[in-house]
């Protein structure tokens, strides 16, 4: 603790309550509690301090910060914004073509497939993953529990006719489709 000649006026005409002491720590002042205890050792008294009250500046005492009610941290939410609006604004054209050929399921199908591509996510973790997605917002209040998205690939997977409509949009009228086969295992002799 600094000399008394060493504190500034503001600091030195604060009326300091009973039963506490002001410390300076770093160059800033504080005001702590602080009491007198008996030492059986050295049958004297000696000063115990207490906890922080505030921190005093030159307008007057700022009180010790209050903890954030729980129900206020309620209502902050944190979502990943960046690639969730840049890629649904970037799959316009995508997504008029799930809501032509997928008209009743169209969200469910845009969100696993922006999750796969973003998150790289298994399915049991879709729906933890759109919960923290602004797509959520984007979308709304989308089922992506693991047994959802299981009904919706078995659902999706028989529906061979919307499927179909759905590929043949980027089709041209040649009908000649290229798939790289780079990472196809293959034991054919004839193929190295």
């Amino acid at each position: 603790m600094q000399n008394t000649s060493e504190k500034p006026d503001w600091v030195t005409s604060f009326n300091r309550p009973s039963g506490t002491e002001i410390k300076c720590i770093n160059g800033n002042y504080y005001l702590y509690e602080r009491k007198s205890v008996y030492d059986p050792v050295t049958k004297k008294k000696r000063k115990k301090s207490g906890a922080m009250i505030g921190t005093l500046t030159p307008s007057g005492l700022v009180p010790k910060g209050v903890k954030i009610d729980s129900s206020a941290l309620m209502q902050i939410e944190n979502l990943e914004y960046g690639a969730s609006q840049f890629l649904y604004d970037a799959s316009s054209h995508i997504i008029e073509r799930l809501r032509k050929c997928f008209p009743h399921r169209w969200k469910e199908l845009f969100a696993t497939a922006f999750l796969r591509c973003t998150e790289q996510s298994p399915f049991k973790r879709m729906g933890y993953y759109y919960s923290t997605s602004y797509l959520s917002q984007l979308l709304g209040n989308l089922s992506l529990s693991p047994a959802a998205v299981t009904k919706l690939l078995k659902e999706i997977g028989t529906d061979r006719g919307s499927i179909k409509q759905f590929m043949q949009a980027d089709l041209d009228e040649s009908g000649i489709i290229m798939i790289d086969g780079h990472r196809i295992i293959t034991h054919s002799e004839s193929l190295e």
